[in-house]
């Protein structure tokens, strides 16, 4: 079974066990507001906490659900990208063809 991917990149530990960041999400962060709110939550022990909880919950509920969802996705995924890539139907009732 294949490894989810972001970006092209398989997530899995690359070189040195660094691991693939999202495009999207690293530019969210060049944004000041962002990044500082960012850097004050993973500073604060609430915020850490938080971080703790919410990265215990993926670790127990939604990675043993992924593989689940992997192989429906592969049924779909044919169909969902030329849907996707389609600009006429991206925005239905936008009056686009």
């Amino acid at each position: 079974m294949a490894s989810p991917q972001v970006n092209g990149v398989s997530d899995v530990n690359g070189v040195n066990g660094v691991r693939p960041s999202s495009a999207f999400i690293d530019h969210l962060l060049q944004y000041p507001v962002v990044a500082d709110s960012v850097a004050s939550v993973q500073h604060t022990k609430y915020g850490q906490q938080t971080l703790a909880l919410g990265a215990s919950a993926y670790a127990t509920l939604a990675r043993t659900i992924e593989p689940l969802l992997a192989t429906p996705y592969g049924y779909v995924a044919p169909y969902v990208v030329p849907v996707v890539s389609s600009p006429a139907r991206r925005w239905p009732g936008s009056g686009r063809t």
